[in-house]
């Protein structure tokens, strides 16, 4: 299965409706064993990690820890789009695993809020290493420099307003910086706005 078609995928299991949290879910992307080949799809396009996982190994080896280890992530990772994406906490490829593992077995013993905190912990400690990344970006592309520099002031910014509850002033701000590194990145191909507006 194509990359991109398991992006597609995972990204259609993440749209709500105004009252059912999952109302644009296909039943298709509901069906765990679909989502795992999707996140297969995703994960190895070329196939080879799910080669090396199905290559014969001895019991104990290091080959085996590393396939039940492989597969305890992707498992983790459906069932996190599974129950977490349609309470608004949709998986990304910089997802912190091991919060979303824990909230998965929180979210099971009906400790809702206590998922929810871990993952707004470990998304919080994540956040704030984004104007770190777009500085070390700005070190990397001379032509964007300025941009970027500007643009990690400005997530600075944000997560100061963040940190001090004005949650309101947060968005505008993110959204408009990611407009414009993808802007800055394309050319001009805008992200979240759009000229025939």
């Amino acid at each position: 299965m194509p990359a991109q078609d398991g992006h597609c995928a995972i990204v259609e299991l993440h749209r709500t409706g105004p009252g059912d949290r999952t109302a644009d879910v296909t039943p298709r992307a509901r069906d765990p064993v679909h989502l795992r080949a999707v996140v297969w799809g995703v994960v190895d396009p070329d196939g080879e990690l799910r080669r090396l996982r199905d290559a014969p190994a001895a019991s104990g080896s290091a080959l085996e820890q590393y396939r039940n280890r492989i597969d305890e992530l992707v498992d983790t990772v459906v069932r996190a789009v599974l129950k977490l994406a349609p309470r608004g906490w949709a998986f990304a490829g910089t997802a912190p695993i091991d919060a979303y593992a824990a909230a998965l077995d929180l979210l099971a013993g009906d400790d809702v809020d206590g998922a929810d905190e871990v993952l707004v912990e470990a998304w919080a400690k994540q956040a704030r290493i984004l104007p770190v990344e777009v500085r070390r970006l700005s070190r990397l592309h001379e032509g964007t420099n300025e941009n970027l520099i500007e643009r990690a002031r400005l997530l600075d910014t944000a997560w100061r307003l963040h940190q001090a509850g004005e949650y309101a002033a947060v968005i505008p701000l993110l959204f408009a910086q990611v407009d414009g590194l993808v802007i800055d990145s394309t050319g001009g191909r805008q992200f979240f706005t759009s000229r025939n507006r």
